[in-house]
């Protein structure tokens, strides 16, 4: 029997190649997938260029920001961050599936920003709180965005290795470029608001080469280390920032020989291990038995008992915290309020902090101090805890779990980063602060950390587009350190 010819649709719609749903795709259609996830992985390198770029940089270089002016905010940096968010929206749409099981990962990151966007209900300035924490919400995003659209961990350790490296080599020359600017009596601060940032960014640029020198030590990957390490010391000695300096010291001086004892042995990391922890205890056992108090203790270590002037500051904060301990006064809505409700002028009366100039301190120069006394102690100690649990995490992955090289050069300069996060935060308010250097670079760092915990826990991926396809893994696939099985090796049989 002839078949009766369809004529009830129009000849475009008779198309006989096209397979029907749930067939194998083509070839061509395989390649056209690959390609499109080679453009989202350009676009996420992209996003990364523009993160390192505002973080490390922002959009006043040579200028210092109108401490009367932070309470409205900048127009230039909203412009800023709202088209890098924009742009985030490519990877999370394009690997959605992939972004909700990162998302999942990270519920304990996303629980903290709803509870910074639930304190606008008690804040004391709720439209200075709600602008703030969208700000964190969307700095958190790009960052996000950033971990789920990059095909492999390399791409952020090389990146950053090579920014910071330019950056610190530029920054050498500013006293010759704009020296009225650059260089101040306390130090060379180079392109940056103050020496203590610039201290940040070589000590950074440091850590960075370091990790890279221990966990990837090859000819190539050794010259270029070691650049960027020669030019990060030379511009962190010329800023004079003491407490980059010590921070830098401590990673070099401890954290590089306890990843060198346990690469060579878990005998060795053991051994090396308590041989740190015997030097603390010995430490503290010293200043026991000499009844040394804190400013006892400052003199000692920093040369310094008020600790540049921090003591009078906690003082007056820990009153504040006191006052509303268990939900704080609201993120974003304490500091930078506006002349009229600077709440210095509450501070006891002949102390020298109600002589400052409105906004010229705008944090508790502690990142414990300061989240609690804007969230709270409760949501200060879930914080540290979802710091300290990334840091356990990239301890596993660079000292223990057995990852190839990208995944292992991140894990180190994780758990360097984060070590000197937690003391850092000591002394400078950084923790979960919107828009601050080290705030931005932890997010980015904790969300590539749960990503690559994945391998170690041994969870199956969400498939990708080519795996969605039924095409082989190609080397740009995002789910190769997503926990996807290794590539058989040719001639390669079970066990």
């Amino acid at each position: 029997m002839r078949s009766i010819p369809d004529t009830t649709r129009p000849k475009f719609w008779r198309r006989p190649d096209v397979p029907p749903l749930g067939a194998p795709h083509s070839a061509v259609q395989k390649d056209v997938i690959c390609r499109h996830e080679r453009v989202v992985h350009a676009v996420s390198f992209a996003l990364l260029i523009g993160f390192l770029t505002f973080t490390f940089i922002g959009t006043t270089p040579f200028g210092v920001v109108d401490p009367a002016a932070r309470a409205s905010g900048s127009m230039l940096d909203r412009l800023v961050v709202v088209n890098l968010f924009l742009l985030s929206g490519v990877p999370l749409v394009a690997f959605r599936k992939r972004a909700l099981s990162l998302a999942r990962r990270n519920a304990w990151v996303l629980q903290l920003l709803g509870i910074c966007l639930i304190s606008i209900l008690w804040a004391d300035f709720p439209g200075i709180a709600v602008r703030r924490i969208v700000l964190l919400i969307m700095l958190a995003t790009i960052a996000f965005a950033i971990t789920v659209g990059l095909d492999r961990p390399e791409r952020f350790v090389d990146a950053t290795l090579i920014f910071l490296g330019l950056l610190a080599a530029f920054n050498i020359t500013t006293p010759v470029l704009a020296p009225d600017f650059a260089i101040t009596p306390l130090g060379v601060r180079g392109m940056f608001s103050s020496k203590n940032v610039a201290g940040i960014v070589g000590m950074m640029a440091v850590i960075a080469a370091y990790a890279e020198m221990l966990a990837h030590p090859r000819p190539r990957r050794l010259a270029l280390s070691a650049a960027v390490m020669l030019v990060g010391c030379a511009f962190l000695v010329m800023t004079e920032s003491k407490t980059s300096v010590g921070l830098t010291a401590l990673i070099v001086l401890i954290g590089g020989p306890l990843f060198l004892c346990w690469r060579i042995g878990a005998v060795w990391g053991l051994i090396a291990s308590l041989a740190v922890l015997w030097a603390v205890l010995g430490f503290l056992f010293v200043v026991a038995a000499n009844a040394w108090s804190l400013a006892d203790v400052l003199d000692l270590v920093f040369g310094d008992p008020t600790f540049t002037g921090r003591t009078d500051i906690w003082s007056f904060v820990l009153a504040e915290i006191q006052s509303r301990p268990w939900l704080g006064v609201g993120y974003g809505a304490f500091w930078d309020v506006g002349a009229a409700a600077d709440p210095l002028q509450r501070a006891p009366a002949g102390s020298w902090l109600r002589q400052v100039d409105v906004g010229l301190i705008n944090q508790a120069h502690s990142g414990y101090l300061d989240l609690a006394l804007q969230l709270g102690v409760p949501a200060t100690i879930f914080a540290t805890l979802i710091v300290f649990r990334s840091l356990v995490m990239a301890t596993t992955l660079a000292f223990i779990a057995p990852l190839h090289s990208g995944a292992r050069r991140l894990a180190l300069f994780a758990v360097f980063f984060l070590v000197v996060f937690f003391i850092h935060n000591g002394m400078e308010a950084s923790l979960f602060n919107r828009g601050q250097l080290l705030c931005n670079v932890s997010l980015l760092l904790m969300f590539l950390v749960e990503r690559e915990g994945v391998v170690a826990s041994g969870e199956p991926p969400p498939p990708s587009m080519s795996r969605i396809s039924g095409g082989p893994a190609v080397r740009g696939d995002a789910t190769r350190n997503l926990g996807g099985a290794r590539p058989r090796r040719p001639g390669e049989v079970d066990a």
